[in-house]
């Protein structure tokens, strides 16, 4: 499954505007709900799961990335949800700087899952650390645009 799969134009969030990374978690909650990513139920067990992580160590990254992420008994696949946070968003990153890029990632709580997992990982900040696959994100207008961003990046399989 590449990237490009994961990622569906109802699972992009081009305006994400949260006062910090708590509320911004609860949105991203809402909204993994809302476009099908999780059963219209699981809202607030993927709040809880990925508040969870967040307390345990920080998923902000570098460059205004931030990955929150959690592996979840119900999911019956890797899915990514990701959003743009224009404004940025306070997130208690290893430099400081506020998420303008948050990946959320919901994976199965299997052994092959959480392979996959890491391999979405590592494939998200090699992507997002090349300047000019981050500006293209960055500048992205809707939905396509990040798709494109993305799209010209892979060449690899997750």
């Amino acid at each position: 499954m590449s990237l490009d799969e994961l990622l569906r134009d109802a699972h992009v969030v081009l305006t994400l505007r949260a006062p910090d990374k708590w509320s911004a978690l609860a949105e991203l909650s809402r909204c993994a709900a809302a476009t099908g990513l999780c059963g219209p139920d699981q809202a607030d067990p993927v709040y809880d799961a990925i508040a969870a992580r967040e307390r345990s160590l920080s998923t902000g990254m570098e460059q205004g990335l931030a990955v929150p992420h959690a592996f979840l008994p119900q999911m019956a696949s890797t899915r990514l949800l990701l959003a743009l946070a224009p404004d940025g968003v306070p997130w208690d990153a290893l430099d400081g700087e506020d998420a303008r890029v948050i990946a959320l990632l919901l994976a199965p709580a299997t052994a092959e899952a959480r392979s996959r997992h890491l391999r979405l990982l590592a494939l998200l900040a090699r992507f997002y650390m090349a300047p000019e696959h981050r500006n293209a994100l960055l500048g992205a207008v809707d939905e396509a645009a990040v798709r494109s961003a993305i799209g010209a990046f892979l060449d690899g399989r997750v």
